[in-house]
């Protein structure tokens, strides 16, 4: 049986429940002086925010929050300490490159189905998106700063005092 909307319920409520939590604010380091702890809730917080953004594209409906009311920081790689394992942080590359690929598919999905007022036209939006795609795959998502993203952090965004 086909459960898809069920999932895209399913996901915004986890997004809307980290929301709750404050999962999408840094927390002081003086309220959670734990590292690890600290990269656990950002993890957790990016793997809803990234299956939000992909079920939205998928089916061609809105995010349930948007980037500019998100301040956390990206996942990092932070060194191994006794209180983690070493599996506790693989994969930094591969969760940031799921997040860059979601954003930029909630970003197409948001230009072309959008019933908002567009100061552009339909076809220039289309080869807006093309664009996006091409730079995707020519390599752009491979840029050093994952914050380079088109259309993370919008300029002036809150996010974005968190760049490192």
């Amino acid at each position: 049986m086909n459960r898809r909307h069920s999932a895209y319920c399913l996901v915004g409520y986890a997004v809307r429940f980290g929301i709750i939590m404050g999962l999408h604010l840094n927390v002081p380091q003086n309220q959670l002086p734990s590292r690890e702890l600290q990269e656990h809730r950002n993890r957790v917080w990016w793997t809803a925010y990234i299956l939000d953004r992909s079920w939205a594209c998928m089916l061609g409906k809105p995010v349930s929050i948007q980037d500019e009311d998100i301040d956390v920081n990206l996942p990092s790689t932070i060194p191994w300490s006794s209180e983690s394992t070493t599996e506790d942080f693989a994969d930094t590359d591969y969760l940031i490159a799921s997040l860059r690929i979601a954003n930029l598919g909630a970003q197409i999905t948001g230009s072309i189905y959008s019933r908002r007022t567009h100061g552009s036209s339909f076809s220039c939006r289309v080869q807006q998106a093309h664009g996006q795609i091409n730079w995707f795959v020519s390599g752009g998502n491979k840029r050093t700063s994952a914050r380079s993203v088109p259309g993370i952090y919008p300029r002036g965004s809150k996010a974005r005092r968190h760049e490192k």
